[in-house]
């Protein structure tokens, strides 16, 4: 750097980051119950010593230090949240979120407006637009929408022929010749949230529009007498898929009964049940009741 032949590191780079799923957080407090375990051993050993008594293995190693640990992280943590039950999208989007807080992160009131900037690195990663309100503001936010072959798709053909194009290059937007373009991305939905993916025209609402209906969807409830929606982007069959709330059956067959608690389906020489979820959560006051929609026993499901 003194001469000039290196560039500094940006530390707001994603590359530079790294994100800690929960079961680095559970290790955290894992290691934390273990040493907990450590010294309780050694003060009972020791107190055992003094006193001239013995002491047996079963004595020594309790599980309470594991308990009040684990207690404490899923009740206390402030990363440790109640899973919101409202709809489907909400399990989905909830499970997809990036938090900057938490124990060893940043807080609200310390955290610049430098980090809490859109960063180019955050294209195809982070959606921007769907975050938080408030003072937690661009702290929080959803993970894009990323498809197993990475981060951009290779276009080859079917390139529109224009002179000058927008284009990303060493973090940077600029405008170059379509010839110097090595790669486009060709998803629509690439650099959006799941949430946001399901809002119809979402390139022509403003910014604003699109963080309120996002935020306006996860509040809504199942309806009992649901239909199609007129207007959809597509990928609402898929949210639903993915976020695992519905009943999916393993295999086709014949559905031979059902009722309010599961659904028997009979196919390749084998019976399947497939139970139906009766939940209530204590947190938000919402009844969860799956009902089979058949009319008829007998159907096939394919």
């Amino acid at each position: 750097m003194k001469f000039g032949m290196g560039t500094l590191d940006d530390m707001n780079h994603l590359k530079n980051k790294r994100i800690r799923s929960v079961a680095d957080l559970l290790q955290d407090q894992f290691g934390l119950a273990l040493v907990r375990l450590e010294h309780i051993i050694i003060g009972t050993i020791c107190g055992a010593i003094r006193s001239k008594l013995r002491r047996t293995p079963q004595n020594l190693v309790t599980s309470t230090p594991l308990t009040t640990t684990y207690e404490y992280f899923f009740g206390l943590h402030p990363l440790s949240q109640v899973l919101d039950i409202t709809n489907p999208l909400t399990q989905i989007v909830h499970g997809r979120k990036l938090s900057s807080l938490g124990l060893g992160g940043l807080t609200g009131r310390t955290a610049s407006f430098r980090i809490r900037d859109i960063h180019p690195s955050h294209y195809g990663r982070i959606f921007p637009i769907d975050t938080s309100e408030g003072i937690n503001v661009k702290l929080i936010g959803p993970l894009a929408r990323i498809g197993p072959t990475g981060n951009f798709l290779a276009l080859n053909r079917g390139i529109q022929e224009v002179q000058i194009v927008p284009a990303r290059y060493r973090q940077e937007f600029l405008t170059i010749a379509w010839e110097q373009v090595h790669l486009q991305s060709i998803f629509p939905f690439q650099y959006i949230s799941i949430g946001a993916s399901l809002i119809p025209f979402i390139k022509h609402n403003d910014a604003n529009r699109v963080l309120m209906s996002s935020n306006m969807q996860r509040q809504s409830i199942p309806l009992s007498l649901f239909k199609k929606c007129i207007v959809g982007t597509g990928l609402e069959r898929q949210v639903a898929l993915d976020s695992g709330v519905p009943a999916i059956a393993e295999h086709e067959g014949k559905i031979v009964y059902n009722n309010t608690h599961k659904i028997l389906l009979f196919g390749s020489g084998n019976a399947l049940s497939i139970p139906l979820i009766i939940d209530r959560s204590p947190f938000y006051l919402i009844f969860i009741m799956f009902s089979a929609k058949i009319h008829q026993c007998g159907n096939p499901l394919f």
